[in-house]
């Protein structure tokens, strides 16, 4: 949890955007093909003290292998 914390506010919402790419299929009918747009809405969802907290909870290891393969 302090790894998370000790990010900043903008890396926090890349890596939630980065966890939320590798959690969805691209030929799902959705828009979370498109990184710049899932960062900006990380930032709108929670506010910044919370994006940690909700990061901590999900289970990042498979979906950041998978959003990082999708960039």
């Amino acid at each position: 949890m302090e790894t998370l914390e000790s990010l900043s506010y903008p890396q926090q919402k890349e890596l939630c955007a980065l966890m939320w790419l590798g959690r969805y299929d691209k030929d799902e009918d959705n828009d979370y093909g498109n990184f710049a747009k899932l960062t900006e809405e990380a930032g709108g969802t929670n506010p910044e003290e919370a994006i940690a907290v909700y990061l901590f909870e999900k289970p990042l290891k498979d979906a950041l292998i998978n959003g990082l393969k999708k960039l």
